[in-house]
């Protein structure tokens, strides 16, 4: 008759051998490429939360039908709304494994 702590042990190790085997052999996150573009401001806005606020800025890209929502960070230059601005990004339907897409940085083109 087994006993209990050998039951335990038999349970146990096949679980950590699964683990270790996906730990090994997960994809990692693919390195990450800011895209450029241009586009026109439309607005910008703070959103309030617990643990403090963010600001988003909402941009038209030039030739899309729709604006974008970009993650905002405070210490960045702030260009009046209906500006014509170019800039890079990361976008999270590129890389799904991002939580939202981010402004990095404004550029001359």
């Amino acid at each position: 008759m087994m006993s209990l702590k050998s039951i335990l042990l038999a349970e146990f190790f096949p679980s950590i051998w699964i683990f270790m085997l996906y730990s090994f052999l997960k994809p990692a996150h693919p390195t990450v490429i800011p895209f450029q573009a241009c586009g026109l401001i439309q607005f910008y806005q703070v959103y309030k939360t617990r643990s403090g606020s963010f600001e988003r800025i909402v941009i038209r890209f030039d030739g899309a039908t729709y604006s974008r929502h970009l993650l905002f960070n405070g210490y960045l230059a702030r260009p009046q709304k209906a500006e014509h601005v170019c800039f890079e990004y990361l976008d999270k339907f590129e890389y799904p494994h991002l939580s939202e897409s981010k402004l990095l940085k404004w550029i001359e083109l």
